[in-house]
């Protein structure tokens, strides 16, 4: 692929607008994406990562003040068709969480520059290649390691950047999907993160859907308990055949890790089961929720009017569930927004009038269910 550093010595070239002077990358920085994340000298050079010094060369790229923190490693983020769509910066003195005390903010990205699909520049010409396995990596650092080593590879920038909007990106459309092996390799943290998983085995669907033939690359943990990424892995000696061999294909369900229960595929069976697999792809919310969800809507609706019978007993579709889930994390709110929009169609009168929120004590729920209060005022009129 043809070397786009218009510098003749290789040193990396400024991107900013106004900025005349070549930038250039830190002796430490170089060691940290040679060493650490055994990133090629020509890939670093094409993909173009520089240092910034001066908090006015990340302002002239768009950072607010507040994420203007240097010395950093600059990253551009190259999109489906080759145009740099912006840049990240990982400052070394990263600035703290302020919604989560204690944790840092690695990565900076200036504000409304939206959510992309990054591919590395020399990966760029295989995109419409479908007999070129595709990798779907974490984090540009990642998709150059691979790189390195001759393989295509793309990545997101957070396990849900996938879409947009509860969609499925339009950059997917620049990409041969059919026909094609996809290796999805997130980092080993999918183990215990539910919402790691989530984010992999719905993006696999989305492939698999297209035409592609997916399989799950599960890294494991180094041996002092930390995440492995593929670079990581191929900094410490491994090689891309060693992630081939820790990899299965993906044939629509992916078993949870050991922390996480997960609905047996059984469950999703029939007309509902199928509504929740088309619903899937496209929402962040988990298919055992959705499917507790739909069916107690639809039972719902129906009411006592349909029922099974079991010797001289009558079960009725309704049910009784309960969700439990972190708040503001377990995305129980978004699913069942989901679930109403889709009964909404069918039922409508049902959404607009069967549907109660705020029962937040046993006095809420009895006040809800109560008999009306009718009075008459002096003039005769009754009051509920």
């Amino acid at each position: 692929m043809t070397n786009h550093n218009p510098n003749s010595d290789n040193t990396t070239p400024s991107n900013g607008k106004e900025s005349g002077a070549a930038r250039t990358l830190s002796s430490e920085h170089r060691r940290t994406l040679q060493e650490e994340s055994a990133i090629a000298p020509e890939i670093i050079s094409e993909r173009g990562y520089f240092t910034a010094t001066d908090s006015a060369e990340l302002e002239e790229l768009g950072f607010a003040q507040f994420q203007r923190r240097v010395p950093a490693l600059v990253i551009p983020v190259h999109g489906v068709n080759e145009e740099c769509r912006f840049h990240r910066a990982r400052p070394d003195n990263p600035r703290e969480d302020a919604d989560k005390p204690g944790k840092f903010t690695k990565y900076e990205q200036p504000a409304k520059t939206g959510v992309a699909l990054d591919v590395s520049p020399r990966a760029h010409s295989a995109l419409s290649d479908p007999s070129k396995r595709l990798w779907v990596v974490e984090g540009e650092k990642k998709a150059d390691s691979l790189v390195s080593r001759g393989e295509c590879a793309i990545d997101v920038l957070g396990v849900w950047s996938w879409k947009r909007d509860g969609l499925p990106l339009p950059d997917w459309d620049n990409i041969r999907l059919v026909g094609r092996e996809i290796l999805i390799a997130f980092d080993s943290d999918a183990a215990r993160n539910a919402q790691v998983r989530l984010a992999r085995s719905s993006l696999a669907r989305y492939l698999k859907e297209r035409g592609a033939t997916v399989r799950i690359v599960k890294l494991r943990d180094g041996e002092d308990g930390s995440k492995v990424g593929v670079d990581d892995l191929l900094a410490a000696g491994g090689t891309v055949e060693d992630m081939l061999e820790v990899s299965e294909e993906f044939t629509g369900f992916e078993p949870g890790g050991r922390d996480w229960p997960v609905m047996e595929e059984e469950a999703f069976h029939g007309l509902v089961g199928d509504t929740v697999r088309v619903m899937e792809p496209n929402t962040e919310a988990d298919p055992a929720g959705l499917l507790v969800e739909l069916i107690s809507a639809v039972g719902n609706v129906m009411g006592r009017g349909a029922y099974f019978k079991v010797e001289q007993d009558k079960h009725y579709c309704k049910i009784n569930a309960v969700l439990v889930g972190e708040t503001s994390k377990a995305r129980k709110g978004t699913g069942l927004n989901r679930i109403r929009q889709f009964v909404k169609l069918v039922a409508k009168e049902w959404f607009e009038g069967c549907i109660a929120s705020g029962l937040s004590s046993g006095e809420g729920l009895i006040h809800r269910l109560r008999d009306p209060d009718i009075e008459e005022n002096e003039d005769g009129e009754l009051e509920v």
